[in-house]
């Protein structure tokens, strides 16, 4: 899967899970992680 696709499908994955949950709880935390390396990962390729 193309990897900004893999971004938009985490997003929207962390916001129901935060909808749905507290911020703190480690479901929406675990969501933010993955989101967070991917997008780490994005702006690396983009900068390369």
């Amino acid at each position: 899967m193309e990897l900004e696709k893999r971004i938009e499908k985490l997003r929207l994955q962390m916001i129901k899970a935060a909808a749905d949950k507290d911020l703190k709880d480690p479901r929406v935390i675990k969501v933010s992680d993955k989101l967070d390396r991917l997008i780490n990962e994005f702006y690396a390729k983009r900068t390369a």
